[in-house]
């Protein structure tokens, strides 16, 4: 009885360890997530740090804006380049699909054109300020943010920059 009972304490013995040794293993991959996970709010967090500025100074912006001002942006015909840019990131931000154009260098394949739909879908609604200034920034998809990069991204994508084409689209 003794001997069953000293190999039952060692089998018990054996389990316990094999059953000790997954929970350490276990705890350290569990740590190493912690530690990644840590790692990306912080940059999150520092991220958000710097938009929250730029967010404000953008909301500030909007709030000069009027109707004239977007019918001034709406009447030309020939955009520059800023306010073409500018309302091409609208576009974009707004889920609106460009038309295709033939390429103005005269021959490949046409291109994405977001002027025409800006002008008819967006700087043509009475309530285009106001639904500039009640988009849902907290609910963004995915594939918008996928699009939008690369303007943020562009060093002519600057308010002071767009400010010499067009101070509204600024």
């Amino acid at each position: 009885e003794t001997a069953q009972m000293l190999a039952d304490i060692e089998v018990a013995t054996i389990q316990t360890t094999e059953i000790s040794e997954r929970v350490a293993k276990e705890e350290a991959s569990a740590g190493q997530q912690n530690a990644k996970a840590q790692a990306i709010k912080a940059e999150c967090e520092s991220d958000l740090a710097a938009a929250i500025p730029i967010l404000k100074e953008a909301q500030a912006a909007l709030s000069t804006l009027n109707k004239a001002d977007i019918a001034i942006v709406k009447k030309l015909g020939k955009p520059p380049a800023g306010v073409k840019l500018t309302m091409e990131a609208v576009c974009i931000m707004m889920s609106l699909s460009p038309v295709k154009v033939p390429n103005p260098a005269g021959k490949g394949p046409k291109v994405d054109d977001y002027w025409p739909v800006a002008t008819k879908e967006l700087l043509g609604r009475t309530d285009f300020l106001r639904m500039l200034a009640s988009y849902d920034k907290d609910a963004i998809p995915r594939d918008v943010i996928t699009k939008i990069t690369p303007y943020t991204t562009n060093p002519e994508f600057d308010p002071e920059t767009i400010k010499s084409a067009s101070g509204a689209a600024a």
